[in-house]
């Protein structure tokens, strides 16, 4: 039998049930009661959007009109880059817009933003506040629409940075070409903002675009994920000094420096964009909405007078966005600084071979004092007079740091050398200093990246025309004068090949998705492999099945007859670079014999370079490793005469030993650049 309830406790249970039934009444009551209130709240804020302001002037055809001006799109990044992109902006963050439909509608965009504005500001906000967030906008809205001014609140962090920048003017920095870095490969723009002329450049901060990607990731991919849009592109701003050590030193990249002719209303403009899309992912494309595009964006966005992007719909090189503002008349003054192996390269151009082993041998090997090692170069007859010491201990001193930063060489003893080395170097005077000879063509003064191609020709006794045309970027037989000599890098090469035969049919001959050539050639300071990679669709003849391929090359490059890079010309002008490499081949199809053809052997090549006439003779001989039974060789001169940088005639004969096309070939035909 159960215990008793006590009729005391029970009465207790039934109180407090009581109490807690009317608080949840009296709560209820509150919240329904809330709700209203809620719902107004609500509507007033999607009505403060639909109409932002009932100020004098603000009216829906003024609205209408501002979300359709070109500088309103521009400071939502309203591009279309790419043939099936739509029109809408190029931000791919949220916190970007106060509108949901901001991305796609800038009128909707506009409207939300001055109704946070007015906000912000009746709430008395400061560096949270719309405007401060986004100061570029206030700053040209209230130019548009009088009532805004009435708005402005105090953006205290926001001025301390822009003071901290301290914008005068503004500089597009050019790094050349990298051609061993998939990112830098077509070269890369920066923009600086200078403080003014008592300012060393060094110490201004440089603003730059660039995918946020893992540095240490896998190159092949990288490209890969970058002409699919698969990293977020962000804008930094940082010391320029860091960029110049970058560049200078990791890199060995000469840059160029162009002084934008901008009013100072643009720079701060430009400044106030900057502030805006400090934290704002985009995504990165490599050919299109890479760095240089949208660094054209950020100059767009500054100014009703500039319209930068619409002229790169398919594809942004680098030089060619630095080719668009020197034809509108933006770029004023020019400056050039070498890199750390060029200035290398020039410094030791002083010094005869034995100087330059007695210097390698000072930095590779063990501790010493630079001036004991000077007094016995004298004693050798290596070190005649002060003169000869100055450019020892400057080859000596660059060739460290080279090492380095290039070589990545952490030896505890070199930074001592290269201490003891300027501590010798400054007792002897500033006198004899050469320094890097500025090139007379800029990079951005060389071909156009966009090439046709036009040619007729015979394989296997079969005649054939030829056109083709390549989006980017240069070979080793184009004008070399502004790119790097002994280079090559081109994307997406298609060739369509007409056979005259009785009902051929105009074909794909080849599509190159990627072709890297690289062949700098050892020095007595330096050892850089040539290498060189290649993938895409090729037909061995008329009628083999287009089969994809790679082919990848290493080895080594010797400029014979002293063949040197002209610093006047920043091509070849003299001499031969002869490259020897072991280069491989990888060709799949089902139609090909046993499905697949694998094979590697020698490869030899001579090469010269000018803006007059460039030769190309090679040959190689490939080794059955797997595959179809073939061991195929070839042999190929290749000569361009240059009429100018646009124009040339290219003649080539061809031999080929193969199982799919045997005999001699032959082509001639115009190139043309634009």
């Amino acid at each position: 039998m159960a215990p008793a309830f006590p009729s005391d406790r029970f009465s207790m249970v039934i109180a407090l049930q009581h109490s807690f039934v009317s608080h949840c009444i009296s709560s209820l009551s509150i919240i329904l009661a809330l709700i209203p209130a809620m719902l107004c709240l609500a509507t007033t804020s999607a009505a403060e959007i639909a109409n932002p302001s009932n100020r004098d002037g603000i009216t829906p055809a003024l609205l209408q009109q501002v979300a359709t001006e070109s500088t309103w799109l521009h400071l939502l990044h309203y591009h279309r880059a790419g043939l099936l992109a739509s029109y809408e902006s190029q931000v791919d963050d949220d916190e970007f817009f106060f509108s949901p439909e901001g991305v796609t509608d800038p009128e909707a965009e506009l409207k939300a933003t001055i109704a946070a504005f007015e906000r912000d500001a009746e709430a008395g906000a400061t560096d949270a506040a719309a405007q401060c967030r986004f100061p570029a906008r206030f700053h040209w809205l209230s130019q548009r629409i009088d009532a805004l001014k009435s708005l402005k609140v105090d953006c205290a962090e926001f001025q301390a940075w822009s003071d901290k920048i301290g914008g005068r003017g503004l500089s597009l920095i050019f790094p050349a070409a990298f051609i061993n870095s998939p990112s830098s490969m077509f070269g890369h723009t920066l923009i600086r903002v200078d403080r003014g002329e008592d300012s060393n450049p060094l110490l201004d901060y440089a603003v730059n675009y660039a995918a946020n990607a893992n540095a240490e990731e896998d190159p092949l991919l990288f490209s890969i994920k970058g002409l699919a849009g698969g990293y977020p592109g962000i804008v930094s701003i940082v010391p320029y000094y860091e960029k110049v050590k970058e560049y200078h030193f990791l890199e060995s990249r000469n840059v160029w420096e162009y002084e934008l002719k901008v009013t100072q209303p643009e720079v701060d403009q430009f400044v106030r964009h900057v502030w805006e899309m400090r934290h704002v992912e985009m995504d990165y494309y490599f050919f299109t909405e890479n760095c240089s595009y949208q660094l054209l964006a950020l100059l767009d966005a500054s100014s009703d007078r500039f319209d930068f992007t619409d002229e790169f719909l398919v594809r942004a090189i680098p030089g060619d966005t630095v080719r668009i503002l020197v034809e509108a008349g933006r770029i004023g003054e020019t400056e050039f600084r070498a890199s750390a192996s060029a200035e290398l390269e020039e410094v030791s151009g002083q010094l005869n071979r034995d100087q330059i082993a007695a210097v390698r041998h000072y930095i590779e090997g063990p501790p010493q004092d630079p001036e004991a090692w000077l007094a016995r170069l004298r004693e050798d007859g290596l070190n005649a007079d002060d003169e000869a010491s100055r450019a020892l201990l400057d080859t000596a001193y660059r060739y460290a740091r080279f090492l380095a930063a290039r070589k990545k060489v952490s030896e505890p003893g070199l930074g001592r050398k290269t201490i003891q080395l300027l501590s010798s170097r400054s007792k002897l005077g500033t006198a004899a200093v050469r320094s890097k000879s500025r090139p007379a063509v800029r990079d951005d003064e060389g071909h156009e990246t966009l090439r046709l191609e036009s040619s007729a020709g015979f394989a296997a006794d079969e005649p054939y025309l030829e056109f083709g045309v390549r989006p980017a970027f240069h070979d080793l037989l184009d004008p070399v004068s502004g790119y790097p000599p002994g280079a090559s890098l081109e994307m997406f090469r298609l060739r369509l090949r007409q056979a005259l035969s009785e009902d051929a049919a105009l074909r794909i001959h080849d599509l190159t998705f990627i072709d890297i050539d690289s062949r700098s050639p050892v020095s007595a300071l330096d050892r850089p492999l040539s290498w060189g990679i290649a993938f895409g669709l090729i037909r061995e003849s008329t009628y083999e099945p287009l089969a994809p391929y790679i082919q990848p090359s290493a080895g080594i490059t010797y400029a014979l007859d002293g063949a040197t890079p002209d610093p006047a010309s920043r091509g070849l002008t003299r001499g031969w670079l002869l490259t020897a490499r072991i280069n491989g081949s990888l060709r799949a199809h089902r139609d090909i014999a046993s499905g697949f053809a694998l094979a590697a052997g020698p490869e030899l090549g001579l090469l010269r370079q000018s803006d007059q006439v460039s030769i190309l003779l090679e040959a190689a001989q490939h080794f059955r490793l797997a595959g179809r039974e073939s061991d195929p060789s070839s042999a190929g001169l290749h000569v361009a005469w240059h009429f100018n940088k646009s124009l040339q005639l290219r003649v080539s004969a061809e031999y080929q030993d193969d199982t799919a096309a045997r005999g001699w070939g032959g082509s001639t035909g115009f190139y043309v650049a634009f």
